[in-house]
């Protein structure tokens, strides 16, 4: 092949892992790939967020779930962060359980942003519900080079070529083998993608042979929340500890994008919800999750809707460890 650069091999036997991914170890469904791919295309925006002066690309996320011109079905995924280069994809890409995100090198960056995805086992997850892989990316730095990848199984080699076409970011197409529908993992992407602070757009085809597009919005229930008559915001630190604000900034609703984590109070209203509580990490719903959590890990944003007295409400702030004198 004419623009063939180098070939390489997963670095790990991953027919042997992926039934570890699943039941009662790691995921609990298959259907979490497409989380994992979303947490790995947040952390990429925001890096190339963090560290360029270019800060008019793109943040949406893009999902697409069709048929190629052959009648694979697949499911894609597309950002502008901050791709890779051979570099990236021969230290950390191929090397299962090595993160980019938990060693010296993101410390170097000496930017605050703390990544999602820190294991270096979330693209891992793909293998769950595929064997075939094309990749395309291409690195934000200046005079990097558009590269792409095929995959044609999890347990051989696969190359990387020069390709011009490609944009700064990456795109991953997954061709599904799977009984899961389109329906359920768009329906899953919605449910778990609560409040994260890029848009995510989705393109999928339904089981009648129609075209459905579904929009999540950038901090989609603190934006809900921007006409309600009551609301409250409590917002936490990196190392947990509460932080001061002026409840004039909720009231104007400056703290939609002003604070990264917190604690946010409403009345229940046109919107569902399972039980008066959700727990999210990084506007990611924690499935199984309980205020409890709040007290023993960070990076949490925990809404509570009420329809109750104001008494149970301090009461569930209390309970988590905020106190208030009145």
């Amino acid at each position: 092949m004419k623009n063939t650069l180098d070939n390489y091999n997963f670095e790990a036997y991953i027919p042997t892992l992926i039934p570890l991914l699943t039941g009662d170890n790691i995921y609990s469904s298959k259907v979490v790939f497409a989380r994992e791919l979303i947490q790995n295309s947040i952390d990429a925006i925001s890096v190339r967020e963090a560290k360029t002066a270019d800060t008019e690309f793109s943040k949406e996320i893009t999902i697409k779930l069709k048929r190629d011109e052959n009648g694979k079905r697949y499911f894609e995924i597309a950002d502008s962060g901050t791709g890779m280069d051979r570099y990236k994809i021969e230290r950390y890409f191929t090397s299962i359980g090595r993160s980019f995100y938990s060693g010296q090198e993101y410390e170097d960056l000496n930017i605050g942003y703390k990544p999602i995805s820190n294991f270096g086992i979330g693209f891992l997850s793909s293998f769950m519900v595929c064997q075939e892989i094309d990749v395309k990316t291409k690195y934000y730095l200046e005079n990097s080079e558009g590269l792409k990848l095929h995959i044609p199984n999890y347990d051989g080699c696969f190359f990387i070529e020069l390709d011009e076409d490609v944009n700064i970011g990456t795109k991953i197409k997954l061709y599904l083998e799977t009984d899961i529908t389109n329906e359920e993992i768009a329906g899953y992407v919605g449910r778990v993608m609560q409040d994260i602070k890029y848009p995510i757009s989705i393109q999928f085809i339904n089981k009648k042979g129609h075209e459905q597009k579904k929009v999540i919005p950038a901090h989609a229930i603190r934006m809900q929340n921007k006409k309600e008559d009551f609301k409250f915001f409590i917002p936490f630190q990196e190392d947990g500890n509460i932080k001061e604000i002026n409840y004039s900034e909720v009231v104007n609703n400056q703290y939609i994008t002003e604070y990264e984590y917190g604690m946010l109070i409403r009345r229940s209203k046109n919107f569902e919800i399972r039980g008066n509580c959700m727990i999210l990490n990084s506007g990611i719903e924690v499935e199984g999750a309980s205020p409890a959590d709040l007290m023993q890990k960070k990076k949490f944003i925990i809404r509570i809707d009420y329809s109750f007295s104001m008494k149970k409400v301090l009461t569930c702030l209390i309970s988590v460890g905020i106190n208030f004198s009145v």
